[in-house]
Formats: C-alpha cells, sequence, structure tokens
C-alpha cells in the first residue's frame, strides 16, 4: 500500500477549501435572495394596509355626508311642509 504523496495531499486539502467556499457562497447568496423576498413581501403588506385605511376613512367619509345630505333633506322636507300649512291655515283665516 501506498501513502498518497504531499502534492496529492495539498490538492485534495485544496479542493475541499474550494468546496467549502463554494458552498458558503451559495449560502449567502441563497439567504439574501430569501431575505430580499421577505423584505419585498413586507413592503407589500404594508402598502396593502395603508390602502385600506385610505378605503376606510373615504367610505366613513362618504357615510357622513350621505347621512348629513339625508338629515338635511329632511329637515327641508319638514320646514317645507310647514311653511305649507302656514300658508294654507293663513288663506283659511282670511276666508
Amino acid at each position: 500500500m501506498t501513502r498518497p504523496s504531499c502534492k496529492a495531499k495539498r490538492t485534495t486539502n485544496v479542493a475541499i477549501l474550494f468546496e467549502v467556499v463554494l458552498a458558503l457562497a451559495l449560502f449567502v447568496f441563497a439567504a439574501a435572495v430569501i431575505s430580499g423576498g421577505f423584505s419585498a413581501s413586507l413592503k407589500s403588506v404594508d402598502r396593502m394596509r395603508a390602502e385600506l385605511d385610505a378605503s376606510n376613512l373615504a367610505a366613513s367619509t362618504l357615510a357622513e355626508r350621505m347621512a348629513l345630505a339625508e338629515s338635511c333633506a329632511f329637515f327641508c322636507d319638514v320646514l317645507e311642509t310647514a311653511a305649507a300649512e302656514e300658508e294654507a291655515a293663513a288663506l283659511q283665516a282670511r276666508s
């Protein structure tokens, strides 16, 4: 049985070191890609949350304005009815 020469050992050690460095580089690259995707998804969630808040605010503001318009229309109808009844009572009193 022959022992491997120093040159063969050195070549083997260099190959192992190359494999380790390559594996670390691939791991760092994969981690960077995954963290980038995670960051992008968090930004997207924040943007969607802001859009939802804006939509809810717009809907509530519109509902408030619609309710105000309905109440104004109701009071205008009440005032018109009261004015018409007053006018009819005044005409009847003159006759």
